[in-house]
């Protein structure tokens, strides 16, 4: 099998959102990348990890 030219490689991202909720809420985090190539080499070999920190205003 090929090895994706983005293994061994460190990425990281960040966003904010700011939502209102009136309950309890579910929040799902997708996570996804390309090669640099848009190629397909290696393809499955890349995780991800996420966290997700809700703070309650007010």
């Amino acid at each position: 099998a090929e090895i994706s030219p983005s293994k061994d490689r460190e990425l990281s991202g960040s966003t904010v959102k700011v939502v209102t909720v009136t309950k309890a809420t579910k929040v799902e985090v997708f996570a996804f990348g390309y090669n640099d190539d848009a190629g397909s080499a290696g393809s499955g070999e890349i995780t991800a990890s996420a966290s997700v920190v809700a703070v309650q205003v007010g």
